[in-house]
């Protein structure tokens, strides 16, 4: 009975963990959507405040590789702040300027010196956003001090495609 039940808590366990690499929300009613309900989560799981502004945003219209990457940016800067920054509120401003998406995550906590060196296992998730972002010719910017919060501003073309294939 007990293996049934550890089974059974694997099997929800690994249900979530797939919704949340790709949840079906982003195909079936786009990223504006997605955004909402991830802020959403984020607020009811960490008790910190997402003040959300989507401008423009045609997120159907959107290739899907535009769409999943700016999701995936959109959670790897919330779990940095959730990790890390000791917030009690994150701006989160999604837009679609022409041919250019742009994501911005602004945190009020405790932010860090960019210029200061990392240790192996920490910036692992900056790290990542930037080669996901680089490879759809886009680019991660971040902006943070000690005591001033952090601000992360993504940018891909709208249009972005998977990068041909060797």
């Amino acid at each position: 009975q007990r293996l049934r039940e550890v089974a059974a808590h694997a099997v929800d366990d690994v249900g979530r963990l797939a919704r949340g690499l790709h949840p079906r929300v982003l195909d079936e009613m786009g990223l504006a959507e997605a955004a909402r309900r991830h802020a959403s989560d984020f607020t009811r799981s960490f008790g910190v405040a997402v003040d959300l502004r989507l401008e423009s945003i045609v997120s159907n219209q959107l290739p899907p590789l535009a769409k999943t990457t700016m999701y995936r940016i959109l959670q790897e800067a919330l779990t940095n702040v959730a990790r890390h920054a000791r917030a009690q509120v994150v701006g989160v401003e999604l837009k679609d300027e022409g041919p250019i998406l742009e994501l911005v995550v602004r945190d009020d906590g405790v932010g860090f010196n960019t210029g200061a060196p990392r240790r192996e296992a920490s910036g692992l998730g900056l790290h990542g956003m930037r080669e996901r972002v680089a490879l759809l010719g886009g680019s991660v910017e971040v902006e943070s001090r000690p005591g001033q919060g952090t601000v992360v501003r993504a940018r891909i073309p709208a249009g972005a495609a998977p990068p041909p294939r060797k």
